[in-house]
């Protein structure tokens, strides 16, 4: 039925009358189905440069808001933040706010 846990507790005590502990769901569920990815269970957030200094390290990123694109970068040393909207993601699009980015960032 496409649900989590607590809805399958909820139908089990409605439509069988059995208690069941969400946490035995799960366990259950993870014996025969694959919840997680098995190797990225217990990875680690990749590690971002942070700057030691103003410009030093920027990071960048682009977010889809379903009919534009928006451009993202962060100065990770001062937290000043660019975003530049595209109508697209293509590398001319990407180029543009690059630039409109590298100006903004001018020491």
């Amino acid at each position: 039925m496409n649900c989590c846990g607590e809805k399958i507790q909820y139908f089990l005590k409605q439509e069988y009358g059995e208690a069941v502990s969400v946490s035995t769901i799960y366990r259950i569920l993870n014996e025969r189905y694959q919840l997680r990815s098995k190797w990225k269970k217990y990875c680690k957030p990749r590690h971002v440069k942070k700057g030691s200094k103003p410009r030093e390290s920027v990071q960048t990123d682009t977010v889809y808001f379903g009919q534009v694109f928006a451009f993202t970068a962060i100065d990770t040393y001062t937290k000043e933040a660019s975003v530049i909207m595209r109508p697209s993601l293509t590398s001319k699009d990407g180029e543009k706010a690059l630039k409109q980015q590298l100006k903004e960032f001018q020491p």
